[in-house]
């Protein structure tokens, strides 16, 4: 609730500092070609998207909507994400979450907690066998939990209560699975962080990790580690077992926002604050930081923090997404080696709110307002050299999150997160 509130703070801001802001000059056409199905170049696959108050699935091949449902789990759900198994995709807020069917969109069931909007919101939940496992945050009414419940009907295996520090400081965790178990953070009543395992087959605890307060609770899982990124250290651990393989200090303060990418051996960090963004590569074998550089992308907003959109990367090709004018936003891909300027879009757009592009093989794919007045949106697909390769239409203002499926393949969005 509170990034929600947040962002429409921001939005009444800049359209009073603003007004009517003049349109660019080289933006991208507002109606990009549509393509026909079995066109050579063009997407063949599904978009599912989260528009603010209901999910609707896209075939690119045709731009035809396939179905559309509506969120069962609304409020302060913004940007939380979609998270996809074989058959369901699942979504959730600080007090629930929801399966529904990828092929149909209709809910399959729903699994409630008390909570209160005070809470750190939903994280995204893992699957292993039947299983999906899933967290409930820590809020004025309770503490957190870890759920194991059946995939198909929602039916609760077994839970356990991960937090016994102070419920007013915020907590929650995003799970992750390891062979049998499941680990998550877990804090003490002294409020002191750990990692801790879980089997999944009955909830009995397997391991602890040595208390670490430097843990951020934005964890990401590679190659049979994990990895701690998104404050001022970055941590790795041993999977297996919890123990501690490196921990790295920053020496960075000052950012608001990070996103993290791995790369064959290397770790790659980019911290944000408003036009500042400062990249960090890492090595994932001791952890030992090999390269710092930085980037300043000018906004003319108002509230500079307002303007980074996300970033992503794939085969040494950075691409960074952000607010221009109230009206349009900049895309800048780089040569991550050398941090030259390839291309650069401006692209009109009113009140775009998908943080994160999606990068795949071929596409950068993004969503754009750029028919606001109308209640309509498009899904830009741009190749990797920056051409414009199509534009699937859509019904909705507010873009809130969306996966993309081809060939066997989902591409989702890696977020950028608040540091916490």
């Amino acid at each position: 609730m509170r990034l929600l509130s947040r962002f429409f703070l921001h939005l009444f801001i800049a359209s009073f500092l603003f007004g009517c802001t003049k349109t660019m000059d080289n933006e991208d056409p507002s109606n990009p070609p549509i393509g026909s199905p079995g066109n050579p170049g063009k997407p063949n696959g599904s978009l599912f998207i989260n528009v603010v108050g209901y999910f609707i699935k896209i075939n690119t091949a045709d731009s035809t909507m396939v179905w559309g449902s509506e969120t069962r789990n609304l409020a302060a759900s913004f940007d939380n994400p979609m998270t996809f198994d074989t058959t369901s995709f699942y979504h959730g807020n600080y007090s629930a979450i929801t399966a529904y069917s990828a092929q149909t969109g209709q809910p399959k069931w729903t699994v409630s907690w008390p909570a209160f909007n005070d809470a750190i919101t939903y994280r995204k939940p893992a699957f292993k066998v039947g299983n999906v496992l899933f967290t409930a945050p820590s809020s004025m009414w309770d503490h957190g939990y870890l759920y194991c419940a059946d995939k198909n009907s929602g039916a609760i295996k077994w839970k356990v209560q991960l937090d016994y520090g102070y419920a007013s400081y915020p907590f929650n965790t995003t799970p992750m699975v390891s062979g049998n178990n499941v680990i998550v953070i877990t804090r003490d009543a002294e409020n002191h962080k750990r990692l801790t395992a879980f089997n999944i087959a009955d909830g009995v605890q397997v391991w602890n990790s040595e208390i670490n307060d430097n843990l951020s609770f934005h964890l990401r899982l590679e190659n049979g580690k994990i990895y701690s990124t998104t404050n001022q250290y970055a941590i790795s651990y041993n999977a297996n077992n919890g123990q501690m393989l490196w921990q790295t200090d920053l020496q960075m303060n000052h950012f608001k926002l990070t996103s993290s990418f791995f790369d064959n051996d290397r770790l790659i960090l980019i911290k944000v604050k408003g036009t500042d963004y400062s990249l960090l590569t890492i090595d994932l074998a001791n952890g030992s930081i090999t390269r710092k550089a930085s980037i300043n992308i000018p906004t003319q907003i108002g509230d500079p923090d307002f303007a980074p959109l996300g970033s992503a990367f794939l085969s040494n090709k950075l691409f960074i997404a952000t607010r221009y004018h109230l009206d349009s936003i900049k895309v800048k891909a780089y040569d991550f080696s050398t941090l030259n300027l390839k291309w650069e879009k401006n692209i009109k757009n009113y009140l775009y709110t998908s943080f994160t592009p999606t990068v795949t093989d071929k596409y950068l794919i993004f969503p754009v307002n750029d028919s606001y007045p109308d209640g309509k949106s498009l899904m830009h697909f741009y190749n990797h050299d920056g051409k414009l390769v199509i534009g699937i239409p859509f019904n909705g203002n507010y873009t809130a999150g969306f996966v993309y499926s081809e060939n066997g393949f989902l591409y989702t969005q890696d977020h950028i997160y608040l540091d916490y």
